[in-house]
C-alpha cells in the first residue's frame, strides 16, 4: 500500500472482514451443534426438524451459509477495489463493503465490532480523495 491510496478504510475494512469470516463460522458450528449436538438428530423430535423445512434447524443453518458465503465475497471484491489509485475504484469497492457489513450487521457475525470497523472503513474508502501532488 503506497502513497494515494486509502490504507487506513482498507486496513479497517480488512480487519473488519476477518471478524466477519470468524465470526460467520462460529455461527455457522453454532447451528450445526444445536443441530446434530447433545441429543442427535432424532433428539429433536417433530415433523418441522426435518432439513430444510421453513424453520428447521437445517433451515436456518443453510441461511446462514448463504449469508455468509455472500458478505464474504462482497468483502473480499470490495477489498480488492478499493486497494487501488482508481478513485471510481475506490468508491466501487466501498459501497461492497459496505453492503456486506449491513448484510452482516443482523446475523451477529463479526460480534458487531467486525461489521462497524467494516462500516467506518467503507465511509472513510467513500470519502477519500486522492493527495494533490
Amino acid at each position: 500500500m503506497g502513497e494515494g491510496r486509502p490504507s487506513t478504510a482498507y486496513m479497517l475494512s480488512l480487519v473488519g472482514l476477518v471478524f466477519q469470516i470468524v465470526g460467520g463460522i462460529m455461527v455457522v458450528f453454532m447451528a450445526s451443534y444445536w443441530n446434530w449436538g447433545w441429543y442427535g438428530w432424532y433428539g429433536h423430535m417433530g415433523g418441522y426438524m426435518m432439513a430444510g423445512m421453513p424453520f428447521s434447524p437445517a433451515y436456518w443453518i443453510n441461511i446462514s451459509i448463504l449469508f455468509l458465503i455472500i458478505v464474504v465475497s462482497l468483502g473480499i471484491v470490495g477489498l480488492m477495489w478499493m486497494n487501488s489509485k482508481n478513485i471510481e475504484r475506490v468508491r466501487t469497492g466501498s459501497i461492497l463493503v459496505l453492503v456486506a457489513s449491513l448484510v452482516a450487521f443482523p446475523t451477529m457475525w463479526g460480534f458487531f465490532v467486525g461489521s462497524i470497523l467494516m462500516l467506518i472503513g467503507s465511509l472513510m474508502g467513500l470519502t477519500w480523495k486522492p493527495e494533490s501532488t
